[in-house]
């Protein structure tokens, strides 16, 4: 049975204290606070914000223009059609496009449910219920249990110098057809959660070297994968040279014995690629012993 995410329990926990808080506040209706903070509640604390503030914009345009619209006359259908149509330009003029959704529903919010408030009062509550969604939600994914981003990235990164290392052993060793799907994805999970580190600490300057050590990480992986994709794609037998003979020896710590090498365009294609693999494998093993230290 998968277990419950953690992003799934301080989700729960956010939309748990916009309804304590709101009816704290005698607020009735939690609904566009609860809403506000499901939404903003993302992978990273930098995410939640990026996402609330465009949220953040887009109800605050949605609620001025349902404003002005209402004063003249609430739930008139064509009034509806032309704010709908003035509310999107104006979130498109202003470059806010990831605005124009929730600037959309406040707006019709506004004037399909105006019935026992004012117009002012009702797009104030709107802006107030979305402000305390959003911050609930950055604040409780800072705070609670906030994303290991290094501890994370160590365990993957060793995690695929384990498989390129296994995977160059199984193809130069016993020639087996070697499946790189498991280390694709494992390389584009590692780039996805550098990125989301990245985001995250940007105004960090102390830990810009740390990003510079991920991506050349990366670069190396991505390497080693396009190197170990073209020797299966080659689908020829073991034919080393001497140096790569030497060298995968040393590396792996495991005699190997080849009778004879023949010189083909395959074998020195192939021979080509293992020298590089052989480089990125040297380089890794430092990466290995860095993480064990770390640990």
């Amino acid at each position: 049975m998968r277990k419950i995410g953690m992003r799934n329990l301080k989700t729960s926990l956010s939309v748990f204290l916009c309804i304590i808080i709101l009816r704290i506040l005698n607020f009735k209706y939690p609904f566009y606070a609860c809403i506000a903070a499901v939404i903003c509640m993302q992978s990273s604390v930098f995410n939640s914000f990026t996402i609330g503030k465009n949220r953040m914009i887009g109800t605050f345009i949605g609620a001025v223009i349902g404003f002005l619209f209402a004063l003249i006359q609430p739930r008139n259908v064509f009034l509806c059609g032309i704010g709908i149509i003035v509310v999107i330009y104006i979130c498109t003029s202003l470059g806010r496009k990831k605005s124009v959704t929730i600037a959309c529903i406040v707006f019709l919010a506004i004037m399909t449910n105006l019935i026992d408030k004012t117009p002012f009062i009702y797009s104030i509550h709107r802006l107030f219920e979305t402000f305390v969604g959003i911050i609930i939600a950055v604040l409780v994914n800072y705070f609670v249990f906030p994303p290991k981003y290094l501890d994370n990235l160590n365990t993957l990164r060793k995690e695929i110098i384990d498989n390129i290392f296994k995977l160059t052993k199984e193809k130069i060793y016993n020639n087996s057809n070697i499946d790189l799907l498991t280390l694709n994805k494992k390389i584009s999970n590692y780039e996805s959660l550098v990125n989301s580190f990245y985001e995250e600490i940007t105004y960090k300057q102390n830990k810009l070297c740390e990003i510079d050590d991920f991506k050349v990480f990366l670069t190396l992986s991505k390497k080693a994968f396009n190197h170990l994709s073209i020797i299966k794609a080659l689908d020829i037998n073991c034919n080393l040279t001497k140096s790569n003979l030497t060298n995968i020896a040393s590396i792996y710590n495991i005699e190997l014995k080849q009778s004879s090498y023949t010189t083909t365009d395959s074998t020195i294609v192939y021979n080509y690629h293992i020298n590089e693999l052989v480089k990125i494998l040297d380089t890794l093993k430092s990466d290995i012993l860095k993480i064990n230290i770390s640990q």
